[in-house]
């Protein structure tokens, strides 16, 4: 009935489980990029099946926040094998590296936030010594 081309099929196939009737929502990290470069920092996280308006973002002390759902359809209950449903997405990630708040750009798309930070630039100031 159901194949996988490295496991037999999952318990979850027989016709008494309640694991498709039921899905568990379940908190997950998202997968990321980072990309250093000498300004900025790019960022890119991967939010398989999340909507646009299902995301929030916040950039606070030096710590970014991000929270994400993946909604699904639980209506249908005529699933017999299911291996993805909700999921909620969390993560918090710190910069060491002083980050210009007001200039944080965040774009999504295909399922993948891009993330821009800007670095404040800091001067060389010279001291004089006496």
């Amino acid at each position: 009935m159901y194949s996988n081309y490295y496991f037999a099929a999952p318990k979850v196939c027989r016709t008494n489980s309640k694991s498709a009737e039921t899905p568990v929502q379940k908190s997950y990290r998202p997968k990321m990029n980072v990309l250093h470069k000498e300004d900025q920092i790019l960022l890119e996280f991967s939010l398989p099946g999340v909507m646009k308006e299902d995301v929030k973002m916040s950039f606070n002390e030096q710590i970014l926040t991000l929270e994400a759902i993946r909604k699904v359809n639980q209506d249908d209950k005529n699933y017999k094998y299911r291996e993805f449903g909700p999921v909620d997405f969390k993560t918090n990630v710190r910069f060491a590296d002083d980050i210009d708040e007001d200039k944080v750009e965040a774009e999504f798309q295909n399922g993948i936030l891009k993330v821009v930070l800007n670095k404040i630039k800091k001067q060389n100031i010279q001291v004089e010594i006496k």
